[in-house]
């Protein structure tokens, strides 16, 4: 009778990258939160991005003001900080491309484009939480915390997945090792 290994050759590679994904995670994520980070780095990028919003958002249609992070119309207002920026989630899908065993640069091409792809899912999530507000202001709770997070969460995987799959194919031998 075969017994569980759990740390069996068969098992020791899927240890070594869970490992590193919960390391680089964690590393990750302590830098994106710290203070300083978070004010040199992420509050210029959150004034950036309610830039970006308020052009989207003028090229639409929307007749709106900004000043600084702060979006609004006759109808509606909200505030872009650092938190609506993705950067939780482009860290945490970062953790993923880091801690896959490829390459330098089929890691820096990983990077390069899912940061593309969930930065640009981020303005549509914000522009679509901007009308929510002006047409169905008591759903936005609802837009914001939970569903414009759970498809964030939902992108982050799935486009990892994506880049993985592609990658799997493109490294000789077989030796990318994905989760």
């Amino acid at each position: 009778m075969a017994r569980l290994q759990l740390f069996g050759d068969s098992n020791r590679q899927l240890w070594r990258v869970s490992a590193s994904l919960v390391l680089w995670t964690g590393l990750l994520l302590s830098i994106v939160s710290h203070p300083w980070v978070i004010q040199m780095f992420i509050d210029p990028l959150a004034l950036g991005l309610s830039h970006v919003v308020a052009v989207l958002l003028q090229l639409l249609g929307s007749e709106i003001a900004r000043a600084g992070v702060t979006i609004e119309s006759a109808a509606f207002s909200m505030e872009i900080n650092h938190k609506c920026t993705a950067i939780y989630q482009v860290a945490v899908y970062s953790a993923g491309v880091f801690a896959s065993r490829t390459g330098l640069r089929n890691k820096a091409v990983g990077f390069f484009w899912g940061v593309c792809v969930i930065s640009m899912a981020n303005v549509v999530r914000i522009v679509g939480i901007f009308y929510v507000g002006v047409y169905a202001p008591r759903l936005i709770p609802f837009f914001h915390n939970v569903l414009g997070e759970a498809l964030m969460i939902l992108l982050v995987l799935i486009t990892w997945s994506l880049w993985a799959k592609r990658i799997s194919g493109a490294v000789p031998g077989g030796s990318f090792q994905a989760l």
